[in-house]
């Protein structure tokens, strides 16, 4: 599945773990990190959890899992994505953000080439601030969760190095 134009600029982490246990010890342990520090469902060989945390970061990440079994070992597939609802906010606001940032800096490159800069005014650059500081926000709050679940992950499955 190919991601759509604007999906490329969100955060996702694909990646897979490859372990000895068995499927079975895999749902387990993915249940029992479901009782104390992730909240989440196993349904058949597929997980889905989102870490417990204390405070609030709407960034954090949605974990995906698909367990399976292959030449005596077992993999499990995950990828890490931001929520439905989340992305929805940061679409609408990297595009409200966006928009004018890229008409602004049009127009600055305009003004650049002809050498003109009466009438400039640095109030102009809020959106493109606004915009670098949404987006840099995201990516920041995504990756600091997402790094610390992959490394309770790969800790939880025993993830065999690569």
């Amino acid at each position: 599945m190919k991601p759509n134009r604007v999906s490329r600029f969100l955060p996702v982490e694909k990646y897979q773990i490859q372990t000895k246990l068995t499927p079975e010890e895999v749902k387990e342990r993915v249940a029992l990190i479901t009782a104390s520090e992730y909240n989440g469902i196993v349904s058949g060989n597929t997980f889905k959890l989102s870490r417990s945390i204390k405070y609030q970061n709407s960034f954090l990440p949605e974990i995906k899992g698909t367990i399976a079994s292959y030449l005596g070992k077992t993999e499990i597939d995950i990828s890490m994505s931001l929520n439905l609802y989340v992305k929805i906010f940061v679409i609408v606001w990297l595009s409200l953000t966006g928009i004018p940032s890229a008409i602004i800096l049009l127009a600055l490159v305009r003004m650049l080439i002809h050498f003109y800069f009466k009438g400039f005014s640095p109030f102009l650059l809020i959106p493109i601030g606004m915009f670098i500081f949404g987006y840099l926000l995201m990516l920041v709050a995504f990756k600091s969760e997402s790094r610390i679940s992959k490394k309770r992950l790969n800790v939880l499955f025993e993830a065999e190095p690569k």
